[in-house]
């Protein structure tokens, strides 16, 4: 079965996005995020089946959400001595880019506004 990849749903209040949040948080503005945007038709099957959201979740809406970097294994430099180290952020800007295997994109979102919230 081949599944249509729908682009978001932009509106003038953003394009939706779904985070795990087992808590809430004072703010959601300038957070980071590997997870892509999401289409109003998949939200409502997102939050039913996805264990990550379970232990609680936020839907926001987001006007900017640029490129800032990437997260993965960050491997030594030539001459350098030391263990690639996972799981390790390095911005798009850094030099350090070279040398990583980048596992997800990292997105900075501005603009957000809560739509809702869940924390069990």
């Amino acid at each position: 079965m081949v599944r249509r990849v729908r682009p978001p749903g932009r509106t003038g209040d953003g394009v939706p996005w779904v985070l795990a949040a087992p808590t809430p948080a004072p703010t959601w503005e300038g957070v980071y995020a590997e997870v892509p945007p999401i289409c109003d038709t998949c939200l409502d099957r997102v939050l039913g089946t996805c264990p990550s959201l379970r232990a609680g979740h936020v839907v926001l809406r987001v006007h900017e959400a640029p490129v800032v970097g990437y997260r993965g294994t960050l491997h030594p430099r030539p001459q350098q001595t030391g263990q690639p180290e996972a799981d390790t952020f390095v911005p798009l800007i850094s030099d350090d880019c070279r040398y990583l295997i980048a596992t997800s994109l990292v997105r900075q979102l501005f603009g957000c506004t809560v739509i809702t919230s869940h924390h069990p």
